[in-house]
């Protein structure tokens, strides 16, 4: 939450620069408990994938996505955007895109 809505590193084959982007993020903030799931695989289609030969992504989260049918049936889940992120594509969208670039997504 704040200014930055993502924090992205774009690839590197650095692991002392991937693990210090890691560890410079900090949690704050939140009016919700919802987040913004499908924003961040927007983001992840943003990404340069010309160099990769195996493409995966390997999302970790903590809380369901915005707009009632990412949460349905998880009892108590706040959520600022009930409809969705206004603007976003749908997520089933999204998803078609990851799976017609070959990016393998395990949630």
């Amino acid at each position: 939450d704040g200014d930055r809505r993502f924090e992205i590193l774009p690839f590197t084959t650095s692991t002392t620069e991937a693990s210090d982007f890691i560890h410079s993020i900090t949690a704050g903030g939140g009016d919700d408990e919802a987040e913004d799931v499908v924003g961040g695989l927007q983001e992840v289609l943003n990404l340069d994938w010309s160099e990769a030969r195996i493409k995966v992504l390997f999302h970790v989260g903590d809380a369901p996505g915005h707009g009632t049918e990412l949460h349905a049936g998880v009892p108590g889940v706040s959520d600022s955007y009930p409809s969705g992120v206004s603007g976003q594509k749908p997520w089933r969208e999204v998803i078609e895109e990851l799976a017609a670039c070959h990016i393998d997504v395990y949630f």
